[in-house]
């Protein structure tokens, strides 16, 4: 449990980040459909599918559930009917909590649907590693305001 506050600052980061993101990417306002799929599997770290677990995607920019996937027998799911053009984060949900966290997954006009996702809860996502990394080091991103006419 000691784990879960710094996951959920990185995972707070990097919502925050990619809703900025997306407002920006959003000048262009491309036409929203309803017609976007995320779908691959889950397993532990002996690679074993989870049982009586849900997959959740999480809409960035939302920052809400919008759609929910009880885990198949063997361990795959399938999100459908997802909003497009999004930016999702999925969540591996045991019913109580949040287990784990895989994203973000573009879904754009170009590309609806996102095939062969692998939740692996024992490997962290590689943002947590840079955000980690990042925060070692002291890096912080500062913006500047010029007064200059």
């Amino acid at each position: 449990m000691q784990h879960a506050l710094p996951r959920f600052r990185a995972l707070l980061a990097m919502t925050v980040a990619f809703s900025m993101l997306a407002s920006v990417s959003g000048a262009g306002q491309q036409p929203v459909t309803q017609n976007g799929t995320l779908a691959g599997d889950a397993t532990d770290e002996a690679n074993q599918p989870y049982s009586n677990y849900q997959v959740r995607a999480l809409d960035i920019a939302l920052a809400q559930i919008t759609e929910t996937a009880t885990l198949a027998a063997d361990g795959t799911f399938s999100l459908t009917g997802l909003t497009v053009p999004r930016n999702y984060m999925l969540e591996l949900f045991d019913g109580n909590r949040v287990v784990c966290t895989e994203g973000p997954f573009v879904l754009s006009p170009q590309t609806t649907e996102r095939l062969g996702i692998d939740i692996d809860c024992g490997v962290p996502p590689v943002a947590w590693w840079l955000l980690g990394a990042a925060g070692a080091a002291g890096t912080a991103v500062v913006a500047v305001q010029s007064n200059a006419q």
